[in-house]
This record gives structure tokens, C-alpha cells and sequence, in this order.
């Protein structure tokens, strides 16, 4: 076997994923699928989100509700975050401080920096507009006008995606509700803690070292 095989075998077995998407989300293994609900690998622009109901929370959020009753809301339902911990979504918008004078972020770990973890590039990649409208829902619930999506740099492709969904949106809109920067990062883990991003956003890698809650949604 000659010395770049290997490599070349490597490579058309890897490009099988990247073709269609058929090998990652787009199977019949989903329990009554919400996220995943009416794809099909080409549908991902905004008249089709909005087809599909999209942007249709947010506009009741912000035209009927109050940002108490978001966050009440969301405790209701019980909806935890998708990591290791769980946590609860609600409890944790809860701990934003509305009445904080200064600037607040909202970040979105779109970094996939458990091993083997490929969960976030499908959504970003075939429904970024539900990225949008979480973050911007989010928010409006907690006060805060700047958003980051914090997606590792490996997934180039699906980098440019979401910034021509966000774009689309940002056109659809009186004005953005949610700012995106790219940070690439090629093996790092988003740190759970706003001293280890910032960090990490000045350049600098570090390991993980205490883990706290981080506001997002």
C-alpha cells in the first residue's frame, strides 16, 4: 500500500458524510422529531422556516408577553439544557440580573468539544433558523441585545450556512436581534464559565477549571 493511501481512504470514507447529510440526521429513528420535523436536507432558508411555523414564537414573545412570562414559561416546561448537566433552562434565564446596568451576552455553545459529538453541526447546518429564534427569544427574556454563537472552526461549511440564515433574518427584520462572531477554536472545550470565553476569545487556550452555570439558551 503506497504512503498516501491511507490518507485517500480516510478521505472518501469522510466525504460519505458530508455528501447528503442521509448518514446523520436525516433517518427514521427519530421519536416524534421537533427540531428535525419536515427536512430534507435543502428546505434550511427562511420562507421555508417560516413554512414550517418558524419565527412564529418569537413574534408572540415579543408582542404578548412579557419577559417574566417567557422565563415563567419556560420553567413550566421543564426544558434542560442538552450538555452533561441538564440544567434548567428556565431557572438558569432566571439568574440573569434584568436590571443590570452594563452590557450582557448571550452565548450559544455550538462548539461540539465533547469527543466524538457531532449533535450541533446538523441543526446549524439544516435548521439555523431555530438557532435564531431560540437566541433571540432568549434574549428578549433576559434583557440582553448581543449574542454569541460560538461555533468551533472545523465546520466551515456549516459556519457559512448559519451566516446566510443569519443574514436572511437580519434582512426579514426592522433590526438584528442577535449578533454573530466567529471564534475558531480547534480543540478546545467552551469552558463553562465567563472568565475561561473570555479567555479563550484573547486567544488564549486553558483547560477546563471550575464549572458553573452559563446563561444561554
Amino acid at each position: 500500500m503506497g504512503a498516501f493511501e491511507p490518507q485517500i481512504a480516510a478521505s472518501t470514507f469522510l466525504e460519505q458524510f458530508s455528501a447528503s447529510g442521509q448518514q446523520t440526521c436525516f433517518h427514521g429513528r427519530h421519536i416524534s422529531p421537533q427540531i428535525f420535523a419536515g427536512l430534507n436536507g435543502k428546505n434550511w432558508g427562511l420562507k421555508d422556516y417560516e413554512a414550517r411555523g418558524g419565527y412564529s414564537a418569537l413574534r408572540k414573545v415579543v408582542s404578548g408577553m412579557t419577559p417574566e412570562e417567557v422565563i415563567s414559561q419556560m420553567k413550566t416546561s421543564a426544558l434542560r439544557g442538552r450538555g452533561g448537566a441538564g440544567f434548567p433552562t428556565g431557572l438558569k434565564w432566571s439568574f440573569m440580573p434584568r436590571q443590570f446596568p452594563g452590557q450582557k451576552f448571550l452565548v450559544c455553545n455550538s462548539d461540539e468539544g465533547e469527543p466524538g459529538t457531532c449533535k450541533d453541526r446538523d441543526i446549524l447546518h439544516y435548521n439555523p433558523h431555530i438557532v435564531i429564534e431560540g437566541m433571540a427569544i432568549a434574549a428578549y427574556a433576559m434583557g440582553i441585545s448581543v449574542g454569541y454563537n460560538y461555533i468551533h472552526g472545523e465546520i466551515f461549511a456549516t459556519y457559512d450556512r448559519f451566516e446566510q440564515a443569519l443574514e436572511e433574518a437580519r434582512r426579514q427584520g426592522d433590526k438584528s436581534w442577535v449578533e454573530k462572531r466567529r471564534k475558531e477554536l480547534e480543540a478546545e472545550y467552551l469552558q463553562p464559565a465567563v472568565q475561561e470565553l473570555e479567555k479563550s476569545r484573547g486567544g488564549s487556550l486553558d483547560w477546563l477549571r471550575v464549572a458553573v452555570p452559563i446563561v444561554g439558551p
